[in-house]
């Protein structure tokens, strides 16, 4: 291959990546490509997890504090 054949080839080579690029660009706008959805899902399972951990943590706190409230004398 000689020099313009293969600055030929790599132009050819860049526009077919531009070419998928902007067709992976359009099905994610489109909501066709769902090559992520699992890690959107796992994303917010997570986070859902962490929100009730950080319910759960309040409440025992909460109760914590009640339960020995109860079982501190009281002055006469």
């Amino acid at each position: 291959m000689n020099y313009y054949e293969i600055v030929n080839v790599k132009a050819e080579q860049i526009h077919d990546w531009l070419q998928e690029a902007e067709m992976d660009r359009l099905l994610r706008q489109s909501g066709i490509d769902q090559r992520g959805w699992l890690r959107i899902q796992a994303d917010k399972g997570l986070c859902r997890l962490g929100e009730i951990l950080v319910a759960v943590g309040s409440r025992l706190v909460c109760h914590e504090s009640e339960r020995q409230a109860a079982f501190e004398p009281h002055a006469s």
